[in-house]
């Protein structure tokens, strides 16, 4: 009857220990979101993002200047259809 207690609680244990692992593996980690093409309607290509103070994102595309504020998505296009590079 010893055995099988002490297996039962070895079994236990090592789950309680998995479950902390797993649970606290993303602390530390920024909180990544992956957006499509077809979201933000811009070119395949960004060559360089800034953010201003009050935390919209601005990337130069092959497309145009893309402006991000958290939520929605803005597109600024340049004349002569000109691949912005830098900002």
């Amino acid at each position: 009857m010893k055995p099988i207690a002490t297996i039962v609680t070895s079994i236990c244990l090592i789950f309680i220990s998995i479950t902390e692992i797993v649970a606290q593996s993303n602390i530390g980690l920024p909180i990544i979101k992956n957006y499509f093409k077809e979201t933000y309607q811009g070119g395949l290509q960004t060559w360089e993002i800034h953010q201003d103070k009050s935390g919209r994102l601005y990337f130069a595309n092959n497309d145009g200047l893309l402006i991000f504020d958290g939520k929605n998505w803005q597109k600024i296009k340049v004349g002569n259809s000109t691949i912005v590079r830098s900002l």
